[in-house]
């Protein structure tokens, strides 16, 4: 069986697709990189120039700034077939130990035999001697690279087996240019939406105890913060106004303040969960075992269920919990 592995230098990436879309070299903050659709385009590259090849994994190598990772990649890392691995960025901008790792697994994958072929998305030169190495092992070793060719090493170039390009089209598929000065023409309604929704997804994200932190003190964290405004432009295409901005946060914080209150009053688990189950079928609920936990499918459903009865609050883990034996109970019983 033939498996490649994709090795992709984000700071290449990042200053390319700049200038696909700027006609210039750009900051990061100057694009947006929709993430999905960038999984979905490197898979469809994958498959075109390697058929009947299976993707072991994407290794995504980025920086760390202030010892956190970026709001991007904390959204990438979410992304099936992703591996992030990190350096540190000095104070400049510059990555750090990024080359040695890149080296390093594309070394140790190629002596274990893990891939037969790799595909490597970078214009740093000093990448060819570990490009070479990988070759005594016999892995055929792809160059990819983005927009203008004078930004990628000849030395690279030189040593890979086969050189090919990320067309401007392609790459167009998933980065756009983000416009600080595009008038806000928003429908009110649609916009508070927005803001709810984006409020709402990275609630549900946290942890219990960055919940409790914030429900007790009121303050976003500053990881979480970057996370909150970095969704928000994302879906809204948009920067934020100082008033859009103002109202997300303070959605945020309503979560924590609506959760905590929902803590300290009991939820009748026991009514949902009898409602949920009269929803089911006989395969669903024959499906749905005392000692076992309940099929993922059918417990996605339970919680989204459970959610919609609470008023679109998100459970703690405790409540899951004893919403969860609920159903088991209760299932057991009307079986018998």
């Amino acid at each position: 069986m033939k498996r490649v592995a994709v090795f992709a230098d984000a700071g290449y990436i990042w200053v390319q697709l700049t200038h696909v879309v700027l006609n210039r070299q750009g900051k990061r903050d100057e694009i947006i990189v929709d993430e999905q659709r960038l999984n979905k385009s490197i898979k469809t590259l994958i498959s075109q120039l390697l058929p009947d090849t299976e993707l072991l994994r994407i290794y995504w190598y980025d920086g760390l700034v202030n010892g956190a990772p970026s709001p991007f990649n904390a959204k990438l890392n979410g992304q099936d077939g992703f591996k992030l691995r990190y350096g540190t960025v000095n104070s400049v901008g510059q990555q750090k130990g990024v080359d040695g790792l890149l080296i390093a697994d594309l070394l140790n994958l190629s002596q274990n035999k893990s891939i037969t072929d790799a595909v490597v998305i970078s214009g740093d030169g000093d990448l060819a001697p570990g490009v070479e190495a990988a070759q005594t092992f016999g892995i055929k070793v792809y160059c990819l690279s983005i927009g203008p060719s004078d930004a990628s090493s000849p030395v690279l170039q030189s040593v890979a087996d086969v050189n090919c390009l990320w067309s401007d089209k392609q790459v167009r598929t998933f980065v756009s240019k983000f416009d600080q000065n595009q008038t806000v023409t928003d429908d009110t309604d649609n916009l508070d939406k927005s803001l709810r929704d984006v409020a709402n997804e990275v609630y549900s994200e946290l942890q219990d105890e960055q919940r409790v932190c914030l429900s007790n003190s009121q303050i976003i964290p500053k990881t979480v913060d970057a996370i909150l405004l970095y969704k928000a432009k994302v879906s809204l295409g948009r920067i934020l106004t100082e008033n859009e901005r103002f109202t997300l946060r303070k959605m945020l914080k309503d979560q924590g303040s609506v959760t905590e209150s929902t803590q300290n009053e009991p939820l009748d688990m026991e009514t949902i969960a009898k409602n949920w189950l009269s929803q089911l079928n006989s395969v669903e609920k024959s499906s749905i075992q005392s000692d076992r936990a309940i099929p993922s499918d059918l417990d996605k459903r339970l919680l989204s269920y459970a959610r919609g009865e609470l008023g679109g609050q998100y459970l703690t883990e405790e409540q899951k919990k004893a919403l969860r034996n609920a159903v088991k109970i209760n299932n057991l019983l009307q079986a018998n």
